[in-house]
């Protein structure tokens, strides 16, 4: 009788001891886990009802920010320009989560402990927000939207001296608000419209879709010829409108069949489409491709880019009404993403190649980068 005791006292203790184990792994060791995973609807509403930094241009105009609300959250995500910003600064959506610089510095836009500046703050806890500064000018983000109009494209502005981003658009476009709203219905609504559209709105074509690059690849091939062939820099090509391409029976010609020739000044002052087609065969396939891909090309992206992303977060909607019909729609979606097709290039890196003729003239000595978020600045 004694045995049997003592072995259900020890079988008990043993219990003990799991529970106690188990405890303290869920409330110490997995606790910061467990409070920030995507389902704690607990860290979603507390998110949600606190303020939330200011996105901004350089020249200080509010592209997202906050406000108080009077629904079931405190605060209201805001932005005051609708559709202006919206390929750069995405949306935040208590539904569909966020995108663009709302992702990327979620973890200095959302409300944070602040640290302590005095002794007495070491005792007390302050919630701080911080607000990201991009490089974007105003101005010129409207006059590239207004340069669109209703073309469906994309713009991209580079200082020519920094490789800041001065301006980003992309058409077309979507208003964010609607996505930030604390009614479910009005979210859904815009999301539905959103995926729907065949102009794909939600995709930022400025960084995740590739074009033909055009005649700013005349840089990469005048680059070419002083790596590969300085010689071809002083031949005089004879002024013609058309050229026949070998081994077809094709024939490249210049915009509105314009005549143009001489040397390599005047090929690129007036962007002689023959000229320089003529400098390709002499470079040579392999040249060109080496020098490419010196400049960039073929390399991959440091990010998801929003339209892989977008795909992805179609695949993982819970309402079924939201996600892929079937795996013919996927397929298609992510054919269009891979748009493998060759010589595409992106809006933004061609803009870094075309910036190179500005530094090969003298303009600037910096080295052709991108910048595009200042330092963070601290917002209480």
């Amino acid at each position: 009788m004694r045995r049997r005791i003592t072995l259900v006292g020890a079988l008990f203790l043993l219990i003990f001891a799991l529970l106690f184990l188990q405890l303290n792994d869920l409330q110490i060791a997995k606790a910061n886990s467990l409070a920030n995973a995507p389902g704690n609807y607990s860290a979603i509403i507390k998110a949600f009802s606190t303020p939330r930094g200011q996105i901004l241009t350089a020249n200080g105009q509010v592209m997202a920010g906050s406000v108080p609300s009077t629904s079931q959250y405190k605060y209201q995500r805001v932005y005051p320009h609708g559709s202006l910003y919206a390929d750069v600064t995405g949306y935040y959506s208590l539904i569909y989560g966020t995108s663009g610089l709302e992702y990327e510095y979620n973890k200095y836009l959302q409300g944070h402990i602040a640290a302590p500046s005095s002794l007495g703050q070491l005792f007390t806890k302050s919630y701080t927000t911080d607000s990201v500064v991009t490089t974007l000018q105003s101005s010129l983000q409207q006059t590239a939207y207004k340069a669109l109009g209703s073309l469906k494209g994309a713009v991209v502005a580079l200082n020519p001296k920094t490789g800041a981003v001065l301006a980003m658009a992309s058409n077309p476009t979507y208003n964010p608000a609607p996505l930030a709203s604390a009614n479910g219905t009005t979210e859904q609504n815009a999301w539905k419209s959103y995926i729907s559209n065949s102009q794909q709105p939600l995709l930022n074509r400025a960084i995740s879709r590739a074009y033909p690059p055009g005649s700013t690849f005349k840089i990469v091939t005048t680059s070419a010829i002083f790596d590969h062939d300085p010689k071809l820099a002083r031949v005089n090509f004879p002024p013609v409108a058309t050229i026949a391409l070998p081994q077809t029976s094709h024939h490249l010609h210049n915009y509105a069949y314009e005549v143009c020739g001489g040397e390599l000044p005047v090929l690129l002052a007036v962007s002689c489409d023959t000229g320089f087609a003529q400098i390709g065969l002499r470079l040579g396939a392999s040249n060109l491709h080496n020098e490419a891909e010196n400049f960039g090309f073929n390399q991959v992206p440091p990010s998801i880019p929003p339209a892989l992303e977008t795909i992805v977060l179609k695949c993982l909607q819970k309402d079924r009404a939201n996600r892929y019909s079937d795996a013919g729609e996927l397929r298609s979606d992510l054919l269009r993403f891979l748009d493998d097709r060759p010589i595409r290039a992106g809006t933004v890196e061609m803009a870094a190649v075309a910036e190179t003729t500005l530094l090969a003239a003298g303009v600037t000595t910096a080295g052709p980068r991108t910048q595009f978020i200042s330092p963070i600045e601290s917002t209480s």
